[in-house]
């Protein structure tokens, strides 16, 4: 777009986001953990044994893991602001349809400043500040009145879950004291309380205010922080988003599981080893005693033998021992005759 003012021709210049490569997973906030890990499982090509054991680890966990969190499908539609900050005059900033959006500034009040002053951080400070959701600036609500100004106020409008809402924050400022305002509407309805704590907690339960921080915002400084974060902070940001800790236990339940398998592993091993060497044993055993075997049946079989040839030679002397008896008998017989006949 083209726009002639006063100090000259700006020229707003919006680009198409590029097409984004397809999620392996789709509206994974409607997923319980268990759903989403058979899903990643499908996608990945996880091998059975794997999927049962990751699916055994968050079981253990109780039945949080089988439940679908608690989500919200926020859209902002345009926020506007009118006292707030450098924003003396109402300006209303559309966000529909705009993706991921930079806000860059120029101070054309003082061109020493470049874009300090140009309204930058306070007006995605805006968003949060209706929100009543932390900032980060450390600010009471009456520092963000306008110097010209008697009130301040935020009107930031959309849908949740598919039904419009509009949130409109408001303080003003008289002397030393100040006065705050907040109206909630959803759907229609109006759910401002007598309170404005109850309406905060209406807030806050709604749209989860505390999230957006970390999900809506990001100020220079928060993505410069981001960046130049370790580990442990990044998973510390994103541990206020996505349920971490859940997985780290199922993690670390999983990693015992491994342990106790690894264990009952070895020991089957050294079971099995043992059970090698005696089993050598027994075999070694078992040849010396097939060896004596074989030893006493061949001295078994020499004494057999010879035990026969004791009995075959007893028989033969029996036999000589008749036949000799037999001509010692006729020898007899015969001098017997031979005596009877010399008498006669």
């Amino acid at each position: 777009s083209l726009a002639v003012s006063p100090a000259g021709v700006e020229v707003n210049l919006q680009l198409q986001p590029a097409s984004r490569a397809v999620a392996r997973i789709t509206s994974a906030e409607q997923l319980s953990m268990q759903q989403l890990l058979d899903v990643y499982a499908a996608n990945t090509g996880m091998p059975q044994d794997v999927l049962d054991l990751a699916r055994g680890a968050l079981q253990e966990l109780g039945s949080r893991t089988s439940e679908v969190p608690n989500h919200s499908h926020l859209v902002l539609q345009q926020v506007t602001v009118e006292g707030f900050g450098p924003f003396r005059n109402p300006v209303t900033y559309p966000l529909a349809d705009r993706g991921v959006v930079a806000v860059t500034g120029r101070n054309e009040d003082d061109a020493a400043a470049v874009s300090n002053g140009a309204g930058k951080t306070s007006l995605l400070t805006a968003l949060l500040w209706a929100f009543k959701a932390p900032d980060g600036r450390g600010l009471v609500s009456a520092d963000y009145v306008n110097e010209d100004s008697k009130k301040a106020s935020v009107t930031v409008s959309g849908t949740i879950n598919g039904e419009p809402f509009e949130v409109v924050r408001s303080v003003s400022r008289s002397g030393r004291s100040s006065k705050s305002g907040l109206t909630l509407a959803v759907a229609g309805q109006d759910l401002t309380a007598q309170e404005q704590r109850l309406t905060e907690q209406t807030l806050q339960a709604q749209f989860s205010t505390s999230l957006l921080p970390k999900t809506l915002v990001f100020t220079q400084e928060d993505l410069l922080a981001l960046l130049q974060s370790g580990d442990a902070a990044f998973k510390d940001l994103l541990s206020s988003v996505v349920d971490t800790d859940t997985w780290q236990q199922a993690k670390e339940a999983a990693g015992k599981t491994i342990s106790a398998l690894q264990g009952r592993q070895r020991s089957s091993a050294d079971r099995a080893e043992q059970f090698q060497a005696d089993l050598a044993v027994t075999q070694q055993r078992l040849q010396e005693l097939q060896g004596q075997q074989e030893a006493w049946e061949q001295g078994r079989r020499q004494q057999q033998s010879e035990a026969q040839q004791r009995e075959q030679a007893a028989h033969t002397e029996v036999l000589t021992a008749a036949d000799s008896i037999a001509a010692l008998q006729q020898q007899l017989a015969a001098a017997a005759t031979q005596a009877a006949a010399q008498q006669q």
